[in-house]
């Protein structure tokens, strides 16, 4: 899939089916969200994004993108921004959760975020390590 372009209504744009089905998958698996939360995570993302974003800028991103720092525990990423490590995290964090797939892979319907949570845990862990944070139960 190449890369997505907005989708207009009057002022306004909406996110595309794919990036909602994404985020579905995502928040779900990794997180442990019901559709209820999702639905409403989305809604207000896209109410910010409709008041303070060009429209297609939104979509120079990826849709992992724009989660990655819900999946960041907040005790570390008070350590990380902290330390100024910040953005390095959020970078290794998005390459652990996509793994070795090619790019825009998480469109793929097959996409398996529960390897990516996998993956995650363990990037998490070792950060945790590097900052002398406990793991959490």
């Amino acid at each position: 899939m190449g890369t997505a372009t907005m989708k207009t209504t009057g002022d306004k744009f909406e996110f595309y089916e794919s990036y909602v089905k994404v985020w579905r998958a995502l928040l779900k698996v990794l997180l442990g969200w019901s559709d209820s939360r999702i639905s409403a995570w989305i809604k207000d993302l896209q109410k910010a994004h409709q008041e303070g974003m060009e429209c297609g800028l939104f979509y120079h991103e990826t849709p992992v993108y724009w989660v990655v720092d819900l999946l960041m525990p907040q005790d570390l990423k008070e350590e990380v921004l902290q330390a100024g490590e910040y953005v390095d995290l959020e970078g290794e964090m998005h390459e652990a959760i996509m793994g070795e797939s090619p790019g825009e892979c998480e469109f793929d319907p097959g996409f398996d975020w529960h390897a990516g949570k996998e993956r995650l845990d363990k990037l998490i862990a070792k950060w945790r390590k590097k900052y002398g944070i406990e793991p959490k139960p």
